[in-house]
């Protein structure tokens, strides 16, 4: 239930925050793939890459669908990745920044990104998503102290890459 909370919480804001429908045609919910193939054009804020969301979300598939049985500290871990997604994306600067540069401004695969108050609206209601889901588990580390963490996050990202200038595919560890 946790891992389907967390999954959801963040599908749910990758959604709205680049403007993805969560369905297909026929109406059905996209599978991670589906839902990751538009978020390869989206130009990720340092500290955060294409690779980051993708494993996620496949985590959280491992556990719903495999019946994996995670650990608290992976439980714990894939809260605070979440929070650290939201956090990260949260504050990216938008406009002609947020898609690749390689992507073809013609291109119908060019993601749309919600700015302003769309895109805070979609980061708070993700994180009292996350924090619920939290509250359903009884996750080791309390919602809080996972968020106040990940809004830490950017920082230390930013200081571990010591680099004004984003890296394609850098990894925030």
């Amino acid at each position: 239930e946790f891992y389907v909370r967390v999954s959801n919480a963040v599908r749910e804001y990758l959604g709205r925050r680049y403007n993805l429908s969560l369905t297909d045609q026929a109406g059905l919910e996209l599978t991670t793939e589906e839902l990751l193939e538009p978020l390869r054009e989206v130009h990720w804020p340092r500290g955060m890459d294409f690779s980051f969301v993708a494993l996620l979300l496949q985590d959280c598939d491992i556990v719903k669908f495999a019946r994996y049985t995670p650990t608290q500290e992976e439980a714990d871990d894939i809260l605070r990745r979440a929070f650290q997604l939201v956090e990260l994306t949260r504050q990216t600067t938008l406009g002609a920044q947020a898609l690749s540069a390689d992507a073809d401004s013609d291109s119908s695969e060019v993601v749309a990104v919600t700015s302003g108050e769309g895109a805070a609206e979609a980061a708070n209601d993700a994180v009292d998503a996350l924090e619920a889901a939290v509250q359903t588990e009884g996750v080791d580390d309390d919602a809080e102290s996972n968020s106040a963490a990940a809004s830490e996050a950017p920082d230390a990202a930013l200081a571990a890459q010591g680099s004004d200038e984003p890296e394609e595919e850098a990894s925030p560890w």
